[in-house]
């Protein structure tokens, strides 16, 4: 395999990675999701949960593109393909951003979704669904 075969093929393989990862993630924490977005009253809840597996896929895409192949040493094409440990470095630099977003996107969103339950709980009075006072 030439380092340009290398280069694209560890590229996409690195994204399409990424994005796997990510469907597996919502496939694993959809049930979850859905009961703690019934639990909501208002739309924004259901909105959330309609706006999950876009948020982790599009974050997982976003860091996959945030990491550039060229730097101060690596200004042309030819130079990067001629650089094979260059290469790989990327790959594990994308992987690596790919792992740390979707960690950060999962915290934000749980925390979004926490600050979302606790105001429509602030709002229905404390009740619960099926109990009153």
């Amino acid at each position: 395999m030439t380092n340009e075969q290398y280069l694209v093929v560890s590229y996409f393989c690195a994204a399409a990675g990424g994005v796997i990862m990510a469907v597996i993630l919502i496939a694993f924490l959809r049930k979850d999701l859905s009961r703690a977005v019934r639990s909501v009253i208002s739309p924004l809840g259901r909105l959330l949960g309609r706006v999950f597996p876009a948020w982790l896929v599009l974050t997982v895409l976003f860091a996959f593109m945030s990491v550039s192949y060229f730097d101060c040493s690596h200004n042309t094409y030819q130079e990067v393909v001629k650089d094979y440990p260059h290469m790989a470095d990327v790959t594990r630099t994308q992987i690596q951003y790919m792992l740390i977003f979707t960690s950060i996107a999962l915290f934000a969103f749980v925390l979004l979704l926490a600050v979302v339950l606790g105001v429509s709980r602030f709002f229905a009075g404390g009740q619960r669904e099926g109990c009153s006072k």
